[in-house]
């Protein structure tokens, strides 16, 4: 784990030098991820339109849209809770393992 990251961890924000790792742990969910962050199916629907052919593009739109938009808000923790309400617990996993936390030690609300 390169040092940028592991101070992100630690910090509990989100970076947008993260969003690229995050959406291909994402994928296809990225949708239903942004609607539990509180994005709405019209801004869903836009980034799906602009980047009609790249689920990576639009997972990282996505993720770049919901960190603009709570800067100080837009967590580790808020993330994988959000996953983790959508019982994707091995992207929740996924997620833990490329912060560095065990799924043991999270502290998801």
């Amino acid at each position: 784990m390169n040092k940028m990251r592991k101070e992100n961890s630690l910090a509990g924000i989100i970076q947008q030098t993260d969003t690229v790792f995050v959406a291909r742990h994402l994928g296809s969910h990225f949708y239903s991820v942004g609607l539990m962050l509180q994005l709405s199916e019209e801004e869903l629907d836009d980034i799906v339109n602009t980047y009609p052919e790249d689920i990576i593009r639009q997972a990282m739109t996505m993720l770049s849209s919901w960190i603009q938009k709570n800067t100080t808000d837009a967590t580790w923790d808020a993330l994988i809770g959000a996953v983790r309400k959508l019982d994707l617990n091995m992207v929740a996993e996924d997620l833990e393992a490329l912060i560095g936390r065990s799924a043991n030690n999270a502290n998801i609300t």
